[in-house]
């Protein structure tokens, strides 16, 4: 018990140590290419324009992985990040498996050892079949909000909050489609969609 205390907090002494040696000397500078993996939530709400268009599309949220490739540095940057959502509903739809990629341009600027951002992007997902959805088909704009600490000389903390605005079309199964769209033959569906996502991760190098 004496042992695993004594290492736990030689642990805690190295990185404490590590953090206030990077603070003293001079702040890293934001790498010109890093890789950053993030784990977070992603919500997806309401569908606006409910009066006027009936549609079986509606709210989800669940469990976002991303990868994001970042390139050009401080200042002006260009992120690249695939990622797969797992998006829980209560309709018709069911639970769904998203995989798809966001391509973001960010302004970062420098405040000591952070480096805080704001970005617009793009993002897009297909949604895979399931016992009620053949497909569909997810496009967006999101608008980051996000800091990146570095902890540790080649280390950042990542921490981000995006807003999401867009369509999402899916065709339903035959058998699954609102009775409107049944009554008609069709079963593509869309709706437009706000919501947002939280993540954390961290910045290699």
């Amino acid at each position: 018990m004496k042992k695993t205390a004594l290492s736990v907090f030689s642990i805690v002494f190295i990185l404490l140590n590590q953090i206030l040696t990077v603070q003293a000397e001079e702040s890293p500078r934001f790498p010109i290419l890093s890789i950053a993996p993030e784990l977070g939530y992603q919500f997806l709400g309401k569908k606006t324009l409910e009066d006027t268009y009936r549609t079986s599309v509606g709210p989800r949220h669940g469990a976002v992985i991303k990868a994001h490739v970042d390139i050009g540095g401080d200042k002006w940057g260009l992120e690249i990040a695939p990622l797969y959502a797992w998006q829980g509903t209560k309709n018709e739809m069911g639970a769904l498996n998203a995989f798809g990629g966001e391509v973001t341009m960010v302004y970062r600027f420098k405040k000591g050892a952070a480096y805080p951002g704001v970005g617009l992007g793009f993002h897009a997902t297909y949604l895979f079949p399931n016992d009620k959805v053949q497909h569909g088909l997810e496009l967006m704009g999101r608008v980051p909000l996000g800091l990146t600490w570095y902890f540790l000389k080649y280390i950042g903390l990542v921490v981000e909050g995006g807003f999401l605005f867009g369509a999402t079309g899916i065709r339903f199964k035959n058998d699954s489609a609102v009775p409107e769209f049944q009554a008609l033959n069709e079963n593509t569906e869309y709706a437009f969609t706000m919501g947002f996502d939280l993540m954390i991760g961290l910045r290699f190098p």
